[in-house]
């Protein structure tokens, strides 16, 4: 099974490892990415706007840019 890896961007250049975990294909990774916004957003500091959270493949190839 593929391996992704998820990064938190902030619009500054900011940016927060989400971590990595194996999932069957991009569509569960983008599922997973979105997931992890929720959780995310009931912390402090990740209200602001133009926030994504950057879905990576094994290969280093961003599959998503998903906004909170």
């Amino acid at each position: 099974m593929p391996w992704y890896s998820f990064l938190v961007q902030w619009p500054d250049g900011r940016s927060h490892d989400a971590g990595a975990t194996v999932l069957p294909d991009h569509n569960r990774a983008h599922r997973y990415a979105r997931l992890l916004i929720r959780e995310l957003k009931q912390r402090p500091g990740y209200h602001e706007p133009d926030i994504k959270m950057i879905v990576k493949d094994e290969a280093g190839t961003t599959t998503h840019a998903v906004p909170f």
